[in-house]
């Protein structure tokens, strides 16, 4: 989950540009934060970076590695362990992607 997180953020960033992993603890749980300062996403493609094989629009720059399976893969995987993903971008400034744990989730179950 973590690796296509991280990957998607590398194919969106320029050349040796920077991608930020942090975890830190909430409130009610804990959350881990993908963030980078690339090519960034409209509102209406948050709303699909999910769907299979969804790949954003390769004229805005964005390198064209993979299907567009990652990121549903990843929503899947973080659902499947009760995360809830959270995802903020700006166009051409970059993105920040959340996925949050609820301390309260008896993950025994």
């Amino acid at each position: 989950m973590l690796y296509n997180y991280l990957d998607n953020a590398r194919k969106a960033s320029a050349e040796n540009g920077e991608v930020r992993l942090s975890a830190y603890q909430t409130e009610d749980g804990y959350t881990i934060e993908i963030a980078d300062h690339g090519i960034g996403m409209a509102q209406e493609e948050i709303g699909k970076i999910e769907d299979p094989f969804y790949m954003i629009d390769k004229a805005r720059g964005r390198k064209t590695e993979g299907v567009g399976l990652g990121m549903a893969i990843a929503g899947k995987i973080a659902a499947a362990h009760h995360g809830e993903v959270r995802i903020e971008s700006i166009p051409k400034e970059g993105t920040i992607i959340r996925i949050h744990f609820s301390e309260d989730l008896d993950y025994t179950k």
